[in-house]
């Protein structure tokens, strides 16, 4: 028990900036906008050739008849489904291009590559695909795209857009590509995170970073840190005496900013001593009216920190939807809306940080429900109605304030932090379970019936007669299912 385990810890630091440094940090964030669209740009390339090299697209069905035939055949396949391809310029033969391809190209005296495509609702649109005459797109993404050399050759920027982003540091570029995006990219082809979005000036860069320990100048006494170069300078912070000790250098940081300043995020790697073992094991079941149900009979309440902010927020959208756009009060009224949305953002990562630590300390083996959370957080359907006028009620309105309970008690949040946690020790253990049946299944005898759960709280077997909160019943079954206790 007594030998020291290697553990990341990020810490995160109010940051003071300098008049200078502000201006400086809004012209880089600016000037990295344009680099962001190009790499993400490469990266969907990479994944429109993967997809239509490895599965054979089915061709020639644009008419109605054969329309669900090619539905059928593309179930399992991505979202966007390639039927005809367009060359849009007469150049030499490619190497990394179809025959057909090359054939139509040949053909045609055109200007870019489109395709018509076809997607599940036989809805038929053509994307365009800027850089489909680059070869090895994703490398030019990964390694070459924050280059100085490559940027000047590539022609793929505007000037303007490139005199701005060659005054950037390099290493600020670098860090920015593997990081910001490639980070992101890898947990997009995971299926952790949603679709990546290009960058506009309502969805701007809003952090730089550097992930190079050797060049970060790092001096916790003095209270400040050179993160970005020199020609940033120093970056002042307060506070990090309450929260580490010691001299020891981070591994990369990143500063943020955010509706009420900038902030310094620090990654440090720290030695601690594990946790004790323990023989608890426990099934969780997530909710909304609890958060936790735990199959030992305890529930952690749900806090729901938007419900309480919700008035405050209402008049202030009001206001803001009787101001002129972009007039200075405008501009108040949006950044008070801000200030409250980070406070409720950051007022929940607390409380499921402690809930998490709490959990992961005291239990040895966690096994918690594998909610989709997606699917759970989707839009109804519309149904027309019989006589083609109009559309069906179909509560959509109801089901958009469930959603926004969803959303207020940050589940999936709550769900990485115990598995990050739980992982950082070799004495715990979690495991995810499916949900099917969970709710519906008596953790006694294992009769399943959907007629056992007749109303939302109350769980009743209609076989062994068992009684209890149907929440707390579906944590057993968790528990059961995952720690090989099944009843069925």
């Amino acid at each position: 028990m007594s030998e020291l385990v290697q553990h990341h810890i990020t810490i995160q630091l109010k940051a003071y900036l300098s008049t200078t440094q502000t201006a400086l940090f809004e012209n880089w964030t600016d000037s990295l906008r344009p680099l962001y669209n190009l790499a993400l740009g490469l990266l969907y390339e990479e994944q429109q050739r993967r997809w239509r090299t490895n599965q054979k697209f089915l061709k020639n069905y644009l008419d109605k008849s054969s329309l669900q035939t090619y539905l059928n055949e593309i179930e399992n396949k991505p979202d966007i489904y390639p039927v005809e391809w367009h060359i849009t310029k007469a150049l030499p033969e490619c190497d990394w291009l179809t025959k057909e391809e090359n054939e139509v190209r040949k053909k045609d005296n055109t200007k870019s590559l489109a395709c018509r495509t076809i997607n599940r609702d036989g809805n038929f649109f053509t994307p365009i695909r800027p850089y489909w005459h680059l070869e090895e797109p994703q490398k030019l993404a990964k390694f070459k795209c924050f280059t100085n050399q490559w940027l000047i050759s590539c022609n793929l920027l505007t000037n303007y857009h490139l005199q701005k982003l060659l005054n950037v540091n390099m290493k600020v570029r670098q860090s920015f590509i593997s990081m910001n995006l490639m980070e992101a990219w890898k947990r997009y082809q995971k299926g952790d995170f949603r679709k990546l979005k290009f960058k506009s000036k309502r969805n701007p860069v809003i952090s730089l970073c550097n992930k190079q320990t050797n060049r970060i100048k790092f001096d916790p006494e003095a209270n400040n840190c050179q993160l970005l170069g020199k020609e940033f300078g120093l970056i002042e912070f307060r506070g990090l005496h309450n929260r580490h000790q010691g001299q020891i250098q981070p591994r990369n940081g990143s500063l943020t900013k955010k509706a009420d300043g900038y902030y310094l995020n620090l990654v440090f790697q720290v030695e601690h001593k594990p946790i004790p073992d323990s023989d608890l094991q426990v099934g969780i079941d997530p909710g909304l009216v609890t958060l936790l149900t735990l199959s030992d009979g305890k529930c952690i309440s749900n806090q729901r920190f938007l419900k309480e902010n919700e008035r405050h927020l209402t008049v202030l959208q009001k206001k803001l939807s009787r101001q002129t756009p972009g007039s200075k009060n405008w501009e108040k009224t949006k950044k008070a809306l801000a200030k409250i949305h980070k406070q409720t953002a950051d007022h929940r990562k607390y409380y499921n940080h402690k809930v998490s630590t709490h959990l992961v300390n005291k239990y040895g083996a966690i096994a918690i429900e594998d909610t989709k959370l997606t699917n759970m957080n989707k839009r109804p359907k519309a149904e027309k109605r019989e006589d083609g006028k109009g559309y069906e009620h179909n509560g959509a309105k109801a089901k958009a304030g469930l959603n926004q309970s969803f959303h207020d008690a940050g589940l999936g949040q709550l769900r990485a932090f115990l598995e990050s946690k739980a992982n950082s020790y070799e004495n715990r253990h979690i495991e995810r379970v499916r949900a099917n049946y969970t709710s519906q299944k008596c953790s006694r005898c294992g009769h399943t019936d959907s007629e056992n759960r007749l109303t939302q709280a109350s769980f009743h077997c209609l076989k062994c007669g068992l009684e209890m909160p149907a929440d707390l019943n579906a944590a057993i079954n968790i528990e059961q299912t995952a720690f090989g206790l099944d009843k069925s």
